[in-house]
């Protein structure tokens, strides 16, 4: 937090001596590399230190070119310093997107494996669309949907007050369930209490057709 106000008032006063002076003053690329380079410098020991820095050359070599522009940039434009320094944060940005979007994939290949119940995956249309089959009858109010993948029942999600896919699966013991709610794919298996990825019934018997084959 120190770092950001820092940066503020660096920019403040770089505006400030752009159209004063032809170079920025050392005093404002220390605000400004300074403090670049230590929010970057602070973040990435947090990250290393809880094991999810995965940048840390790219990182470190950001907090290099930030230290370099504060040696050199007294003798560069203003426009170009921040340019610079604008491209360098911008930069990191776009590594930590790019790589927050490959690590999601890798980590939904490795977490979302079938259970042994994907067999039971065969009903993919709710019995009603109207919402919780419960809390329509009795009148109550649900947040969240789920689909029973054996029956079809739609139930209200454990964040609802009275949980209705959850009882189902007592009551039932029916294991999986998938979300019914808008840009969510996902399923959940109550008896190993795990993430599953949803399985159509064609596609497992396309997974069946490929373990057959590789068998042969």
């Amino acid at each position: 937090m120190a770092s950001v106000v820092a940066l503020g008032i660096g920019v403040e006063h770089a505006v400030k001596e752009t159209n004063n002076y032809p170079y920025l003053k050392f005093s404002t690329l220390a605000l400004l590399c300074g403090a670049i380079a230590a929010y970057l410098a602070v973040i990435t020991i947090i990250r290393f230190a809880v094991g999810t820095c995965h940048l840390l050359y790219p990182r470190l070599a950001s907090i290099a070119a930030a230290l370099l522009i504060l040696l050199f940039g007294g003798s560069l434009p203003p426009l170009l310093v921040l340019s610079l320094l604008f491209l360098l944060l911008v930069g990191g940005v776009i590594l930590e997107t790019v790589f927050d979007e490959e690590a999601k994939k890798e980590e939904a290949s490795e977490i979302l494996q079938p259970c042994e119940h994907a067999g039971e995956m065969l009903v993919y249309q709710p019995q009603t669309e109207e919402g919780c089959q419960e809390c329509l009858e009795n009148g109550y109010k649900w947040i969240h949907l789920r689909l029973c993948l054996a029956c079809g029942h739609v139930g209200c999600c454990d964040t609802s007050q009275h949980k209705h896919a959850t009882k189902h699966f007592h009551s039932t013991n029916h294991p999986i369930i998938a979300s019914l709610e808008a840009a969510e794919n996902w399923a959940w298996c109550y008896a190993d209490e795990r993430f599953v990825p949803v399985i159509t019934p064609i596609e497992e018997e396309i997974v069946q057709q490929n373990a057959a084959e590789q068998i042969i």
